[in-house]
Order: structure tokens, then sequence, then C-alpha cells
């Protein structure tokens, strides 16, 4: 007897992975497997693709690009504020289509996706206004460069020559267009070590794509068992007087599939019968606990801290919530802003910029703090004073650099 098998749920059908058959007959489908190849590292596609596919690793890693394109890029002389949101007051855009707030969050995520964010600054241009983030999906590497790189290079000169190489741009319309090396800058979030392709940085995405996968199985899991939930296994009960009596005829299963769909509130059947679902309880399945220690497990990969984590997808506050997100911009994000605003600083000889969060209100906890600390200070200060201390060695006692006027003031 031959079967054509097919499962799903919705629109959707899955054929068998695999088909066994024991030594009576008995026929075993395989639906999904937990094998994955991973002998080599994903293609930028399946990156991307791995991304937008999963709403748990896309929850994490959106919290984490809103809250870098938070940031504003600052002017500072001497450690002090001199100019608010520095960049947007020299151009309202860093191009035609991006406001600064969408050009740092696509930054951050094309570090987080792919490892490197490849920034097009067409003819090496000192004008900050025609900036564009390149989708590394779409750029087609010139092997013969890449050669060259995979060794060491120390003069100016090979370096010089490499720039000179170029790129293809391939655009989603079926365009391309020709892009030199010497007008991309590229930014890393881990390193570019242990790459066929140096100018390409390691991803998280690679070493998180056995969760992600689980995570994608979890999500079929409980779509299928959704659907299987609406549906009934009938079966009819055996007479015990009568072991040789099917319990059910074809004809009679048919008859009460009829009766059961039907819009009758009460059915006559010849002899008892159960009806179980196909799903009993989706509690115990625990798909929901899958999700949320997948969403966790992500979050932890880019240093979001738990309680960041669980605010975001729970809606409630904790009270250490707001050093939580202090800590997480001063040692998660701020790494990443500084190699962006270091490239500002040497392209276009900028002097002491800083990308800052201090105009959030959960930046006012380190702000408290500092104010708290200055206090302390200066009543210790006073106290060294009447105690009749020099003032270098009360420099050095409190890690200051308080100098002494003319006119015995000290500031």
């Amino acid at each position: 007897m031959g079967f054509n098998f097919s499962f799903g749920y919705g629109n959707t059908r899955k054929e068998p992975l695999k088909v066994d058959y024991d030594n009576v007959g008995n026929v075993f489908y395989t639906m999904f497997s937990s094998q994955i190849g991973l002998a080599k590292r994903l293609t930028d596609r399946q990156k991307l693709n791995a991304v937008v596919n999963s709403p748990a690793l896309l929850k994490v890693i959106s919290l984490d690009c809103d809250l870098f394109s938070m940031g504003k890029i600052n002017k500072y002389q001497d450690d002090k504020l001199i100019e608010t949101d520095f960049l947007y007051g020299l151009s309202k855009k860093p191009n035609l289509f991006q406001s600064w707030t969408q050009f740092n969050w696509d930054y951050k995520f094309w570090l987080n996706v792919f490892g490197t964010a490849y920034l097009y600054n067409p003819n090496n241009s000192k004008n900050i206004t025609s900036l564009q983030w390149l989708n590394p999906n779409n750029i087609v590497w010139n092997q013969s460069i890449i050669k060259k790189l995979q060794t060491f290079i120390f003069s100016n000169k090979s370096y010089n020559e490499i720039l000179k190489g170029s790129i293809t741009y391939n655009f989603d319309n079926g365009e391309s267009k020709v892009i030199l090396l010497s007008e991309i800058s590229i930014f890393q979030d881990l390193t570019n070590i242990g790459q066929s392709n140096p100018l390409q940085g390691i991803s998280r995405i690679d070493a998180l794509y056995k969760v992600i996968n689980n995570s994608e199985l979890a999500l079929d899991a409980k779509g299928i068992n959704l659907f299987l939930s609406g549906r009934f296994l009938v079966a009819g009960k055996a007479d015990p007087e009568n072991v040789s009596m099917m319990p059910m005829t074809e004809t009679e299963k048919r008859s009460i599939e009829s009766e059961v769909l039907s819009e009758k509130t009460i059915h006559g059947v010849k002899s008892m019968i159960d009806i179980k679902r196909f799903v009993e309880d989706m509690n115990k399945l625990k798909l929901d606990e899958s999700f949320l220690a997948d969403y966790f497990l992500f979050g932890a990969m880019f240093n979001i801290p738990r309680d960041i984590l669980e605010t975001n997808i729970k809606g409630t506050t904790y009270e250490n919530q707001e050093k939580s997100m202090a800590r997480f911009v001063e040692y998660a994000l701020q790494p990443k802003a500084q190699k962006l605003t270091d490239w500002f600083e040497i392209q276009f000889n900028f002097q002491d910029i800083k990308m800052s969060w201090g105009h959030l209100m959960f930046m006012q906890v380190f702000e408290k703090e500092k104010t708290e600390n200055l206090q302390l200070k200066s009543i210790a200060l006073l106290n060294y004073i009447a105690a009749g201390v020099k003032l270098n060695e009360i420099n050095e006692l409190l890690g200051t650099k308080f100098t002494k006027l003319n006119d015995n003031t000290i500031i």
C-alpha cells in the first residue's frame, strides 16, 4: 500500500525528511531534524535571513540598535561639552534619504548581523552629506585583492596599491557599480582574525545559528500544535462481550465525521465513542518558555543586561534598571561609538567628538553619582585645608587637580 504523505498547518505543507519501515510493515516518518550543516560559516544572505526570520533575535538586535541610535555626537574641548549634536549642526542629514538617527541605527545593525559595517564615502569626500552604508550582502569581492590582503603589508606603497582596487556593488534592480576600496571605510564588531577575507569581520550570528534554528523549530512546533488543537480523534469502544466485532466500520467512521461537523447539538450513536484532541495540553510543551530562553540567550550574546531585556519584553520596572542601562551604554555601546567618531575625526579633521547618551533620563543616575562624589571631595578638601594639609598632598589623596590662585581662591 502506498501513501502520498505531507504534513503542515495553515497553508503550509512539509514533506517527510525520511521514511522508515519496521519488520512488520509499520511506517515511521521523520518530519524535522536537529542536524545542521555547519562545516563552513554562513553566507551573508543566510545571516540576514536568519535574523529577520527569528522574532526573538530580531527583538534583541532591534533593542540594541534603538538604544545606540538614541546617542548624539557632541563636540568637546578639554573634556568639556561645547556643542551638542555637532554633526547635525553641520548637516541635517548624512545623505538624501536618512537622518543621523537612522544612520547610527544602520551602523549598529550591520555590525550585529554581519560583524562588519561598510561606509561608502564617494570620492573620499570631505563633505559629510553623501555618506552611505553598504549592504554587505550586495558586495562582490575581487579575489585578486583578497589574496594580496592575506599577508603582511608594511609599506605605504603596497597599502596604496591595494586601495586602488575595487569591489562590485550589486543593486536589487539588476544594476551594479564599481567602487574603489579607497572610498570604503570598514568597521568590525569583533575581529577579522580567522577570516579568509581580511575585509570581513566575524559575525556573532555564526555562533548563534544553532540556537536560531532551535528557536525556529519551536515556533514551527507551536504553530503545528495550534493547528492540531482544533482537530479531534474519534474512536469507537470495543464490546468486551464480542471481541471479534470491529469497534467501528468505515461506514460508521464517515457517518460520525459528518455528524460531528454538523450544526446539531445532540447526536445519537449506536455505540459509545471516545473523542480526544490531537493536542490535549499546550502548556506541557513549554514553547513560550523556549522563546524566552532563546531571547535571553541572544541578549547575553550582545552584552545586554538581563533586567533590560526583561523590562523590554514584560514592561515592568526595576530599581537598578537605570544603572544597568547606563553600564550597558558604557561597556557595550561606547566602544562601537568610539570607532565611528574616531573615523569622523580622522576623515574630516574634527577635534574631540564623542557620542553621548547624557541627554536621556537613565543616564542621570551617573550625573547624580558625579555630583555626590564632587560634594564628598569638596567636604574632604575643606577638612584637609582646615587641618593644614598642603594642596599638592590633597590632590594626591583625592585624585584631584585643585590649584590655588593669587587671591587664595582654590579651583
